[in-house]
């Protein structure tokens, strides 16, 4: 109890290229959303889960 570390599992499908599947022409959703997490404050139990699911603890 107490802690603020908290540990979130993506499950990310990974196919996603518009050309031919590069480290510079893929996975566009994960990096989308790793940019927007890594600016985004994080309070307790402030997940995207959480605002999909309603969940009014959160």
């Amino acid at each position: 109890q107490g802690s603020e570390l908290t540990l979130q599992l993506l499950f990310l499908d990974g196919e996603e290229a518009f050309g031919a599947w590069s480290s510079t022409d893929s996975l566009y959703g994960a990096r989308h959303l790793a940019a927007r997490m890594a600016q985004t404050p994080h309070g307790a139990r402030g997940t995207q889960l959480s605002a999909i699911v309603g969940d009014s603890a959160a």
